[in-house]
């Protein structure tokens, strides 16, 4: 335990609040801030390059095709690292329910990809992207567990991508978390 004395208290007070009182005095004065230089009036306004997509446009395109599927009784269907990405794919007409598992065979995506991981995004009004909905898989990842094979209505977007095995996970399977 370190103990001071009431002298060394006191002389030492004046140095902190001489010392206090001027770094508030200097505020940001001390702080050198680059300023923001706009371009020249010449100069073509180019944020960051020529051909790049902003992941804003992905979610933007993703919005529109949500849209227009729950505009035309479909859903959306996204395959992550597929050539063609999404596709909007109708429903049944009338009252006839399709399930995730049924849309995963019928459309090839288990047997192009194999065992997969999968999250439904349920359309609201209130939701940009959608409530997700997480889709329990076997543990081999290729069949729908019935307790997440959930009914599809119009506008909802499944996401698909290829299952990555990991050590953790199957630990975490075998005990019962997942």
């Amino acid at each position: 335990m370190i103990a001071f004395s009431t002298g060394q208290i006191r002389r030492s007070a004046p140095v902190a609040a001489l010392l206090f009182a001027a770094i508030l005095t200097t505020g940001c004065s001390s702080l050198s801030i680059p300023a923001f230089k706009p371009p020249a009036p010449d100069v073509p306004y180019q944020p960051i390059g020529e051909g790049v997509t902003l992941a804003g446009t992905a979610t933007q395109d993703m919005y529109q095709r949500v849209r227009q599927a729950k505009r035309e009784n479909a859903i959306v269907l996204e395959v992550v690292g597929d050539e063609q990405p999404t596709r909007v794919l109708p429903l049944p007409p009338g009252q006839k329910s399709v399930f995730v598992s049924t849309l995963l065979q019928q459309t090839g995506v288990l047997a192009k990809i194999g065992a997969v991981d999968a999250t439904l995004y349920r359309y609201t009004s209130d939701s940009v992207s959608g409530i997700p909905m997480a889709v329990k898989m076997s543990e081999d990842g290729d069949q729908v567990r019935p307790e997440s094979d959930y009914a599809l209505r119009a506008g909802d977007r499944l996401q698909v991508s290829e299952r990555k095995f990991d050590s953790l996970n199957s630990l975490m399977e075998m005990v019962g978390l997942l």
